[in-house]
């Protein structure tokens, strides 16, 4: 029989040319979907809603694991006292709230943790020797700012406020090479040794300073990314240090938190790119050129759907080992300032899938730590366990990902698949109505058996499909359709917490209507 394949994710593009309501799975091939994880809640909550995190590993390969929340930093460390360590400086932090703008930005300089939110001075903590102390001022002499980012062998903070010269949206300082607690005074002896200074990017068109992008760019060292444009960061030594060009014709950035650095193939190989959303849709930039990701595909469909007071709060992160990029978006159906919308982009393939989650509050890129079976209470009774122990879920120092929920809670994506809902593309015979009388054999790698089928079909493309009832795949693999329409359209879905590898697409028959003579 011949195979419908389940089509590509592409919501903004015609009727036939590929899905509309694949959801709650990943791109696994060119060919098929895998499963997406559901959240499994691992950590007590913290005590205020997150939005800033950072997680990084020191030389002994001990995780250390930071979130920022509106007045404090704290650090998981799972003993007897509970999840979490307040490790805030004395008296906290007086960020803003997330409804009014607020945000952390984070990076690392080694074994220096760098955290900064514009209204408190930059904080730091050494892991190496910080041990069990307290976050503290980065140094008496460094600006306040919105970003914080590492080129090379300096620390960048951007959009910054300092007592001379007060708020500068489109400043970037950078601290002395090799250490990022000192800022000498800019243009002082000392500073042209060290080569700190700062510089204003005066392209007023280009609007306010929305990041900065670290030294792991293709075509640059870093870059610096506007409302309306981008710049390219290189180094050229004394007595300039820096060089700071326009990229021509690339779109700035909406949404700060949108920044995530990864990779995307290219035909000469792969390149090291920066990834944002912008006014023009998703973009990928290398440092020297950008490419849209999302445009006729998905674009259209994540501005319609999104809130739009909530568009600046798109969040993203990387997933290392399964080539996936992340993106959270606050989507129809919910009021709140919490994420609902899941948008999936697998790099490798140039492939998009959404996932509909329960209401969460942040996205958070993490590394798993050891654990004894002592740690794993959260998790439940280990006869409900889900998640072999024999899973790479378990894997000390494994790069994973997962969210905050409503209540604060970390949990990360190792729990049962979601539910899974994949089409087929709309489809039909030339001149003729399409006829579905007979077996239709779903292509699931896995525990099928709970799979459901539905045909949908239509006379007209502008009319509304409609989809017959959901009939279930019998013991031998197969389910019965009875349906006709000039349209057709195949809809499989699974209950969530199934477990399966791959989803293929249906075999199915296909024959023309009978016509009178």
């Amino acid at each position: 029989m011949p195979v419908l394949p389940f089509a590509e994710w592409v919501p903004d593009q015609p009727a036939g040319t590929g899905s509309t309501a694949t959801r709650n799975v990943i791109a696994r091939t060119k060919g098929s979907y895998g499963p997406m994880p559901s959240p499994m809640v691992s950590t007590e909550p913290l005590p205020e809603r997150a939005f800033g995190s950072l997680t990084l590993m020191d030389p002994s390969r001990q995780v250390w694991m930071f979130v920022a929340t509106q007045t404090k930093l704290m650090r998981f460390f799972r003993d007897t006292a509970g999840d979490w360590v307040d490790v805030s400086k004395a008296g906290g932090y007086d960020t803003l709230s997330y409804d009014d703008g607020g945000a952390w930005s984070a990076a690392a300089f080694g074994d220096v943790v760098i955290f900064t939110n514009y209204i408190d001075p930059p904080q730091f903590f050494n892991i190496r020797t910080g041990g069990t102390g307290l976050f503290a001022d980065l140094s008496a002499d460094a600006p306040k700012a919105k970003y914080v980012a590492v080129i090379k062998d300096f620390v960048f903070l951007g959009s910054t406020n300092d007592p001379v010269d007060g708020e500068r949206p489109r400043r970037l300082w950078w601290s002395s090479i090799g250490d990022p607690h000192d800022w000498p005074t800019p243009g002082s002896d000392l500073a042209i040794m060290r080569q700190s200074d700062f510089q204003d990017l005066e392209s007023s068109e280009m609007g306010h300073l929305r990041g900065i992008v670290g030294g792991n760019l293709s075509g640059a060292d870093g870059g610096a990314i506007f409302e309306r444009g981008c710049i390219r960061i290189a180094y050229v030594g004394s007595p300039a240090i820096w060089s700071f060009a326009v990229s021509e014709g690339v779109a700035g950035c909406v949404a700060p938190w949108s920044i995530v650095s990864r990779r995307m193939p290219s035909p000469s190989g792969m390149r090291s790119v920066a990834y944002w959303y912008s006014d023009d849709g998703f973009l990928a930039w290398d440092g020297a050129a950008a490419q849209s990701i999302g445009a006729q595909r998905i674009d259209r469909f994540v501005y319609e759907d999104m809130l739009p007071p909530r568009r600046q709060q798109i969040a993203g992160v990387s997933v290392p080992y399964a080539n996936l990029v992340l993106w959270a978006y606050h989507g129809a159906g919910t009021s709140s300032s919490l994420y609902n919308r899941l948008l999936v982009y697998n790099w490798a393939l140039d492939r998009w899938t959404l996932c509909e989650l329960e209401p969460f509050e942040w996205l958070q890129a993490n590394i798993s730590s050891s654990l004894s079976i002592d740690d794993l209470d959260p998790y439940g009774p280990l006869d409900d366990f889900v998640t072999s122990l024999d899973s790479m879920s378990w894997v000390t120092s494994k790069p994973d990902v997962g969210v905050f929920d409503a209540e604060h809670r970390f949990a990360q994506f190792t729990g049962p698949p979601l539910g899974p809902t994949v089409e087929t593309a709309e489809g039909g015979l030339p001149g003729r109505r399409t006829k579905l009388h007979g077996t239709a054999r779903p292509l699931i790698e896995g525990n099928g058996a709970p799979a459901t089928i539905a045909a949908g079909y239509r006379e007209q493309q502008w009319q509304a499909v409609t989809y017959g009832v959901n009939v279930p795949v019998s013991i031998l693999g197969n389910c019965g359709l009875r349906s006709t329409g000039r349209y057709v359209r195949l809809r499989l879905q699974l209950p969530a917490g199934t477990a399966f590898s791959h989803l293929s697409g249906i075999e199915v028959s296909p024959q023309p209507e009978g016509r009178l003579r």
